[in-house]
């Protein structure tokens, strides 16, 4: 799953460092079989985390799995006292409308309220369950290709 999530980015050595050092990791198993996972990462301590991964297999998606791994993950990090959950996600493949901004000329509140999902970007399910966009890192992964930053704060204040 991992290996198809990131284009083979990581090898397997990778993932199972990457699982280990999760400060939370949640498998989703269905009919005994593993479709998707969660983990988040510590940040600042454990006042914020990192959700890094969040996979599910292709054939699942769309199916409420993400959410409902999304949901049992926030309510574990709830427990051990996580205030924040902030993420990456990547539009290395031209899915928003991002990689059309010249970001040095153009004022980024402009930027943030006029992303367009054009190609079925994930940011917009993060945002259907609670997180909110609070920055852009230009040409992150090469030109014109950022990375979205969203965040949910989990207690209330």
């Amino acid at each position: 799953m991992m290996t198809e999530a990131f284009n083979s980015f990581y090898s397997t050595d990778d993932i199972i460092k990457l699982v280990n050092k999760s400060f939370i990791s949640l498998g989703y198993i269905e009919n005994k079989i593993l479709i998707g996972y969660a983990g988040l990462l510590e940040m600042y301590s454990n006042i914020t985390c990192e959700l890094h991964p969040l996979i599910i297999k292709s054939e699942y998606r769309n199916m409420m799995v993400g959410s409902k791994l999304l949901k049992e993950l926030e309510r574990e990090a709830k427990l051990k006292n996580v205030l924040n959950i902030m993420l990456g996600s990547d539009d290395e493949d031209y899915k928003t409308n991002l990689h059309q901004f010249n970001f040095n000329n153009t004022d980024m509140s402009y930027i943030l309220n006029n992303i367009k999902n054009i190609n079925n970007h994930p940011y917009e399910f993060y945002q259907k369950n609670g997180y909110k966009i609070v920055g852009i890192f230009p040409n992150a992964n090469g030109i014109g290709k950022p990375d979205i930053w969203l965040w949910k704060q989990l207690i209330d204040i």
